[in-house]
């Protein structure tokens, strides 16, 4: 077993085909039909800790399987605390937040293709746009694409950025919590100011 802190908040799983072998886990285990049992996983992470000090114990966690050569495969364990995921999603359903006669509220966008994405981007930057924003794509269907922004509105509820909407669909904003489990990050923070490159 092969261990990387990529950060305080996320850790990469290599398991060779030994491995497998040894903590019980078959190739089908990537598969979404055949997940590993929470006991595996629980041994995995404890011999993770022993080895390089990642604690999982009492964590909200995402984990993402994938096959690798070999017979292997790799795991990635973001713990979803008030730092990384939920951290973002508080910021952008602006829980917490004090109240006032200008407000913010979280816009979640589904947009059909990263073109749309990105010129939505573009539009975005060159107006002016500063707020937090993240990219993210249903890790099961691999489309479409999910933006999410923060925006100010005024006593008149009035959205700045009226063009939004020319590309994309509004989603409910409790969009959130179902990609925070079911979806793969694409761009987590400044996805507006990453993406208007490109």
């Amino acid at each position: 077993m092969e261990l990387i802190v990529i950060g305080e908040n996320r850790l990469k799983i290599m398991l060779t085909g030994e491995d497998m072998v040894h903590y019980e886990l078959s190739e089908s285990c990537t598969e979404d039909t055949v997940p590993p049992t929470r006991e595996v996983l629980r041994h995995i992470f404890a011999d993770a800790h022993a080895e390089v000090g990642f604690d999982t114990e009492g964590e909200r966690l995402l984990v993402q399987l994938y096959a690798s050569k070999g017979g292997g495969c790799e795991i990635f364990v973001t713990k979803l605390g008030e730092t990384g995921e939920v951290k973002l999603l508080r910021a952008l359903t602006g829980e917490g937040e004090a109240d006032g006669l200008d407000r913010s509220r979280s816009v979640w966008l589904r947009l059909d293709c990263l073109e749309d994405v990105t010129a939505l981007c573009r539009r975005l930057a060159a107006a002016g746009y500063e707020g937090p924003s993240g990219l993210y794509i249903d890790r099961e269907a691999d489309s479409p694409w999910y933006l999410c922004l923060r925006v100010r509105t005024g006593a008149w509820g009035v959205v700045p950025y009226p063009f939004l909407w020319e590309y994309g669909e509004e989603v409910r904003e409790d969009a959130g919590i179902y990609l925070a489990e079911h979806g793969r990050v694409i761009c987590g923070e400044r996805a507006v100011e990453t993406l208007a490159v490109l």
